[in-house]
């Protein structure tokens, strides 16, 4: 982790618990059935206001990521050397790297 930069407090678990359950139990189990680019583009748009309302917490902006890119890999028939790079990207670049 880059030590220059400063989220602030982590996450409380009961905003977690939340944020948990919005993503997956709400979000996720509503687009996992993709099966096109618009379908993409609106999950897309509804995980950004998702991310926005938690943006004071990295977590949330991770965990909607990771679960965006599991719905990538469903509507296209599994993980891609793209998918995996793009996983690399997010990681090296929250890290600092």
């Amino acid at each position: 982790m880059n030590k220059n930069r400063s989220y602030g407090q982590p996450i409380p678990d009961d905003k977690l618990s939340a944020f948990m359950n919005v993503l997956f139990n709400v979000w996720f189990r509503k687009h996992r059935r993709l099966s096109t680019d618009l379908d993409f583009d609106i999950a897309w748009d509804e995980l950004d206001i998702i991310m926005a309302q938690g943006d004071q917490y990295p977590v949330v902006r991770h965990l909607g990521i990771v679960l965006l890119y599991e719905l990538d890999a469903r509507m296209h028939g599994g993980y891609t050397e793209t998918t995996k790079e793009k996983l690399l990207e997010l990681i090296r670049s929250e890290r600092g790297q």
